[in-house]
């Protein structure tokens, strides 16, 4: 049967007008589940409060305000967890009227067993009784290793998944998002109308992604075969590159849902404002450091000892500091020969003990072995216990957002190492104010900027063997003053709560919200 365009466009129209009240009947439905979910919470808290009041007053069995973190993997003991829980301890603090709740997919703990390892590793002790943990059966929507293709797009679709279920369990007055979940914010703006805070340690997407992209013509010789090796990776760089771009618009449009933007570093700063444009401008607040636990430790007298604070993740590469330490001891055998190197780290999973054994194996095959020790899942105490007999703190990770581990070191009086890139470039070591005739990569007042192999052998030569022990002071006090007056936790909680104060005193809580 024949159907004239005219007769298409107007069933067109129909269908796309039906949907409309559709659509809407959809939204009020959810809209309403949410406040109904909300509402027994509420009743509950209400409840509890009532139980332990003995205030007559009526106004005091009101509903607490109640603030939710949305960090779906609170317990993997990483900088973005120290962020999470001094961020709620600065909140307990200073709001003692409220709730909080965690949303978190760390389905097989307990809430004693997530704070008990919170205070383990990091030192920070929490009111239990006004924290609950919201447990989300869905994680796996935003895991790494779940979709093959396309990932940014897919990982993106499924935190709105996620932050479905995390609302459906109870909406907050507040939504704080930890983690970076951007496209999170208009659902939650939608659904809610409450405010929306994030703090951003690194960019879903980044300039720095599209500019590493291969669109150039490639030159040199290989005949026709390679040139269409060379036309076909430029094609397809080139439509990864508009995949790019589609998406940053699409995670500059999340972000503009945020009322209140906060960021780790300058270097994410600087790409947050600009994939951001429609948003807040941009607070950059470093995260905190336990300053106080590590001021106390002796800047003498330290063993030959290099130690790796960091996640066995793949970016933190610690291949590169394996191969650095080997060549290092290869091209100063008779010096290098009493050193060791202290892999220290959490593993969170499989994946992250297929990578320690891997890096056993590499420590073999390079036969220093016996020279590379790793130590997982270390409490704080054993951290700091380490950190006090080191000389030498090493960090590998290209673009590090921040790098909270080498302001650790710096506050424990090592002599740092890092990668000449990101944070530790930009907001942490700091640069020699005068000239001086020294390679590029030793010209730093708080420690030592590296890129390549040789870079850091040359870098653990010149701490281990070439400074005097006069040097080696002054460079150790010159880091823990940096890291006192820059980076400690008490700076964190005042910047903390000094942004978010007009959010909370002018908050209009959800169950009154029309």
């Amino acid at each position: 049967m024949f159907v004239d365009g005219q007769t298409l466009l107007i069933a067109l129209l129909y269908v796309c007008l039906s949907a409309i009240p559709l659509g809407y009947l959809a939204f009020s439905y959810a809209r309403f589940q949410l406040r109904d979910c909300t509402a027994d919470y509420h009743d509950r808290l209400t409840a509890e409060t009532a139980s332990t009041d003995t205030s007559p007053d009526p106004e005091e069995t009101q509903p607490p305000t109640l603030v939710g973190f949305f960090h779906p993997y609170c317990n993997a003991g990483g900088g973005g967890e120290r962020v999470l829980w001094t961020a709620l301890e600065a909140m307990q603090n200073r709001y003692p009227h409220f709730r909080f709740v965690v949303y978190t997919g760390d389905t097989q703990c307990t809430k004693h067993g997530i704070l008990e390892r919170v205070a383990a590793h990091f030192d920070i002790s929490l009111d239990e009784s006004r924290i609950e943990f919201i447990f989300l059966n869905r994680r796996y929507l935003v895991a790494d290793d779940y979709y093959r293709r396309c990932t940014l797009v897919a990982q993106s679709a499924g935190s709105v998944g996620l932050g479905w279920e995390a609302l459906q369990q109870v909406v907050p007055d507040v939504f704080i998002d930890t983690m970076g979940y951007a496209f999170t914010y208009p659902l939650v703006k939608w659904l809610t109308g409450v405010p929306v805070i994030a703090y951003v340690h690194y960019p879903t997407i980044s300039t720095d992604m599209m500019q590493r992209l291969p669109v150039q013509a490639g030159t040199g010789p290989g005949g026709v075969l390679a040139t269409f090796h060379s036309l076909r990776t430029r094609g397809l760089a080139h439509a990864k590159l508009i995949y790019y771009r589609l998406f940053a618009h699409l995670y500059g449009w999340a972000g503009s849902y945020a009322d209140v933007v906060m960021v780790n570093s300058t270097w994410t700063h600087n790409h947050i404002a600009s994939i951001w444009p429609a948003a807040p401008s941009p607070h950059t607040v470093c995260p905190p450091c336990d300053i106080q636990a590590f001021q106390d430790f002796s800047l003498t007298g330290r063993q030959r000892v290099i130690i790796s604070v960091a996640q066995f993740r793949p970016e933190k590469n610690h291949v590169l500091q394996i191969t650095a330490f080997a060549l290092y001891r290869r091209t100063y055998p008779d010096a290098a020969e009493d050193t060791r190197l202290i892999l220290l780290g959490s593993s969170r999973n499989q994946g992250d003990e297929d990578r320690i054994n891997a890096l056993r194996r590499l420590a073999n095959e390079l036969g220093i072995a016996d020279s590379v020790h790793f130590v997982i899942n270390a409490s704080f105490p054993e951290l700091k216990d380490h950190l006090a007999r080191a000389s030498i703190g090493i960090h590998t990770m290209r673009e590090e957002h921040f790098g909270i581990g080498i302001v650790e070191y710096m506050a424990a009086g090592l002599l740092s190492i890092a990668h000449c890139s990101g944070g530790p470039k930009l907001d942490i070591i700091q640069p020699y104010p005068v000239v001086s005739t020294k390679p590029a990569h030793l010209l730093f007042t708080s420690g030592f900027l590296a890129t390549t192999e040789q870079e850091y052998a040359e870098c653990l030569h010149y701490c281990l063997d070439v400074l005097t022990d006069e040097q080696r002071l002054s460079i150790r006090q010159e880091a823990r003053r940096s890291a006192h007056d820059r980076f400690s936790q008490t700076k964190f909680c005042d910047s903390w709560r000094r942004l978010l104060n007009p959010t909370l005193s002018d908050l209009t809580p959800y169950m009154e919200r029309s």
